[in-house]
């Protein structure tokens, strides 16, 4: 650390409602390589949003936002509310010039279909069957350009594992807003699920999981319970195909150095920069 860098205060808010995963120890992860390449002093806090109904304040730099299980639409849960106000304190921060600094916020999946919600860019609605696995992604012309995709292939390989799914953007709301659709799925015609979203120059988005890296999956594939689990829903062929693609280093390797690390990164730079 040198004398004079920024502390870097990043939040973690935990969606998955006490539900053991691999996910939260993947941020944590990806967080502790980005230590050792930035010499900002970096400090992390994890909330437990759903079990606990916590939600972080505004003394954060960045925010991440994971997955987790249930429904996305279910308004009835409290702790939507919560999460809900959260999300627009820290759009009302951005929005305000006042404020040099801006908020950074990444949403997974879950938390992904509800920014949807919020900002009334998609129809979220539960999928007929569970995506499980490793399936390519479009990146459309907007997510070529993207700093965070920039250098992935197109398409390029993701974890997928969702019961419902973010389709049929409003794109007069798209332009409203000043969001744009950075990935789609991969060969659908009709009703592709919007795979990423930038829905503002602070705020980003995948329905995929690009924490997931090969060595958790692996473990999580070969897990007892979970392949158990996986070989009763989706069947041994699911299995197979998922191992065989955890080999290649072209796969889900590429996208789980590239996306959120670049995230982070931009994020500590602007910082830097507006604390100057």
């Amino acid at each position: 650390m040198k004398n004079g860098d920024k502390l870097i205060r990043i939040a973690i808010l935990d969606l998955y409602d006490g539900v053991v995963n691999q996910g939260i120890d993947a941020l944590f992860q990806l967080i502790d390589t980005i230590k050792s390449e930035k010499s900002n002093p970096i400090a992390v806090t994890r909330f437990d949003v759903r079990k606990k109904r916590e939600v972080p304040g505004m003394d954060f730099d960045i925010y991440i936002s994971s997955g987790g299980p249930g429904s996305p639409i279910d308004s009835s849960q409290s702790w939507e509310k919560e999460y809900f106000h959260w999300l627009q304190s820290v759009s009302e921060y951005n929005e305000d010039s006042a404020n040099n600094t801006k908020k950074f916020v990444f949403f997974i999946c879950h938390s992904f279909q509800l920014a949807c919600r919020h900002f009334n860019l998609a129809h979220v609605s539960k999928r007929t069957k569970n995506a499980f696995g490793i399936y390519p992604v479009e990146l459309t012309t907007s997510g070529k350009t993207d700093a965070n995709f920039s250098g992935l292939p197109n398409p390029f390989w993701v974890v997928d594992s969702r019961d419902y799914q973010a389709t049929l953007p409003d794109i007069e709301q798209f332009k409203k807003s000043g969001a744009s659709i950075l990935a789609t799925e991969l060969g659908k015609t009709e009703e592709k699920a919007l795979m990423a979203i930038r829905f503002n120059p602070y705020m980003i988005g995948t329905q995929f999981h690009p924490e997931a890296d090969e060595i958790g999956l692996n473990k999580y594939m070969n897990n007892e319970e979970s392949k158990s689990k996986i070989l009763v829903e989706h069947g041994i062929d699911v299995w197979n195909e998922t191992i065989h693609k955890l080999k290649d280093p072209e796969g889900i390797r590429k996208t789980y150095s590239t996306i959120i690390p670049r995230f982070i990164l931009h994020a500590i730079d602007h910082c830097e920069i507006n604390n100057a």
